[in-house]
């Protein structure tokens, strides 16, 4: 079972169904960031995990005080079919466990959000992907969402078979674009080309978007966006 948020695409699906053949449990986008790790993440997957989730089931490895705990993307997962019949129970254990937590898990993640499938995820020794570089999937801020963001570039030659794009919901032009290049599979290239644009001029501070050279970059790309979605 492929789990995908909807602000998303898929450029490759015959090299992801290959991928979901070697997953045993779980398989998603391993995307926590540094200052996140810092927060007490670690401390509180364990004690979630060690207090709401049945400890004969599963775990492979007793010692999780000593494992890196894998915050995950819960808008694109793999799930075995053998694991599914358990998630529900699995689910509604982590649940409870989050609702009566929640000031604990703010204080540890930042947001709650990925809290129960990351739990789950750990439990059962998943494998993750990596946010920044897997041939399987990514996932990628084409927007400014303010505070620690770091810059993601996908190579145009090593194309990603899923890619998240949150922001591609509230940015018309960004879906527009997508859309129009995905209609034709010996062009996508073109698309990760905009995506690592967007990616990195939205990273931009104030006042380098204010300087004139920046100005006409941002004006170029809007006039070849607006090119292109009239004539695909």
């Amino acid at each position: 079972l492929i789990i995908s948020d909807i602000d998303s695409i898929f450029l490759d699906i015959n090299y992801l169904i290959k991928y979901t053949n070697k997953i045993n449990t779980i398989s998603a986008i391993d995307y926590i960031y540094e200052p996140y790790e810092k927060k007490g993440f670690q401390k509180m997957m364990y004690k979630m995990i060690n207090t709401s989730l049945p400890k004969k089931f599963f775990l492979k490895d007793k010692n999780l005080k000593n494992k890196r705990m894998i915050w995950i993307n819960s808008g694109f997962i793999i799930i075995n079919r053998s694991l599914l019949e358990h998630l529900p129970q699995l689910s509604k254990d982590c649940y409870e466990w989050a609702k009566n937590n929640s000031d604990y898990i703010k204080e540890s993640m930042g947001w709650g959000t990925e809290v129960i499938f990351s739990a789950i995820f750990n439990f059962v020794d998943g494998k993750a992907i990596s946010s920044r570089n897997s041939k399987i999937a990514r996932f990628i801020w084409t927007c400014n969402i303010g505070g620690y963001l770091p810059y993601e570039f996908i190579n145009p030659f090593r194309i990603p078979s899923h890619i998240h794009l949150p922001a591609s919901k509230w940015i018309p032009n960004q879906l527009k674009i997508l859309t129009k290049l995905g209609a034709y599979s010996n062009i996508r290239f073109l698309s990760i080309i905009f995506i690592n644009i967007w990616s990195l001029l939205e990273r931009l501070t104030p006042d380098k978007r204010n300087l004139i050279h920046y100005k006409i970059i941002f004006k170029i790309i809007n006039l070849i966006e607006k090119f292109l979605i009239l004539i695909l």
